[in-house]
């Protein structure tokens, strides 16, 4: 459980960056604008047309290792929830925190997916939460 529960935070600490966009352009998971346009649909999600481990992704090959725990500091917070209509965003005040080998990430947001996003080995599953962090 550790083992996935790192990879997930992993992909959301690679995602960060997209996101937490502002939603303003379209984007969704098929069609025009679909995962294979991000990069096209404005210069915000240029990284989304070079980058190579943005969302969605498919984990497969996991490697067995011994991982350093995670740390968690994570406060109780008054919560903002908005339907932005991609997914149920939950906006989390500062003072939240994960470290991992030594370095601090700050909780800025969780939201869901339904489908999830994301896949493993190849399978998708009925639902995915990302807790975006950022260092």
């Amino acid at each position: 459980m550790k083992r996935v529960l790192f990879l997930i935070i992993g992909i959301t600490l690679i995602c960060a960056g997209f996101a937490v966009a502002t939603g303003k352009t379209h984007w969704g998971y098929s069609g025009h604008a679909g995962p294979e346009h991000w990069g096209e649909l404005s210069e915000e999600y240029a990284v989304c047309g070079s980058g190579k481990n943005q969302s969605p992704i498919d984990l497969s090959g996991m490697i067995e290792a011994d991982l350093e725990a995670i740390k968690f500091d994570y406060k109780d917070t008054p919560l903002e929830v908005v339907n932005n209509g991609h997914t149920v965003k939950v906006s989390y005040a500062e003072g939240s925190s994960i470290e991992i080998d030594g370095t601090p990430f700050k909780l800025l947001q969780f939201h869901f997916h339904t489908p999830s996003e994301n896949l493993i080995d190849g399978k998708s599953f009925p639902m995915e939460a990302h807790l975006v962090h950022s260092d």
